[in-house]
């Protein structure tokens, strides 16, 4: 065995302590900063989840209307009087109309098929009475626009003319309940 000289016995020695004060400081701060490291970066990655949680249930929640609307209406368990009742409400409410009456469904066959019928009459003005129209004829998938009809009738009280718009919305389906 080589004798190893003063200076060398000083150098390993240094060389091994600083291994030991490495390792000593990993075990008492470093780790422990790494593991801090780690736990920021998944809770970095969990911000950007919930960031993305808004952008998600939107996209969801369109899908989920899209395939509501491809089988039949808002909501499937949702009958056609309350989807369309539902509708219409909410457009007289946001548009200043005024639903003056609105019919209890009545059905007829023909055929193989069960033909639901609905008659709306809603007083308002021309424009909005018309975006309604437009509103049931390409957004409404309960049930369609079969007929629509402008009537203006004189109000005796107030001496004025009132514009209403009397609309027959129907839903088809097969006798044994599927729709169409």
């Amino acid at each position: 065995m080589k004798k190893w000289t003063p200076y060398q016995r000083k150098f390993y020695m240094l060389i091994g302590g600083m291994l030991l004060m490495v390792l000593m400081a990993y075990q008492f701060s470093w780790s422990r900063t790494l593991s801090e490291i780690s736990t920021y970066k998944e809770y970095k990655r969990k911000d950007r989840m919930i960031a993305n949680l808004d952008r998600d249930l939107k996209k969801w929640g369109e899908m989920n209307r899209e395939l509501d609307e491809r089988l039949g209406g808002q909501n499937i368990t949702q009958g056609f009087q309350e989807g369309l009742l539902n509708e219409v409400g909410f457009f007289c409410d946001r548009n200043r109309l005024k639903l003056s009456d609105f019919s209890e469904p009545f059905e007829g066959e023909d055929g193989g098929y069960k033909v639901e019928t609905i008659i709306l009459t809603i007083e308002g003005s021309y424009k909005p009475l018309l975006k309604l129209m437009y509103h049931l004829e390409t957004n409404f998938k309960g049930g369609r626009v079969a007929s629509a009809e402008f009537l203006k009738e004189k109000n005796f009280k107030t001496q004025r003319d009132e514009l209403f718009l009397k609309m027959y919305v129907q839903k088809i389906k097969k006798k044994d309940d599927e729709d169409i």
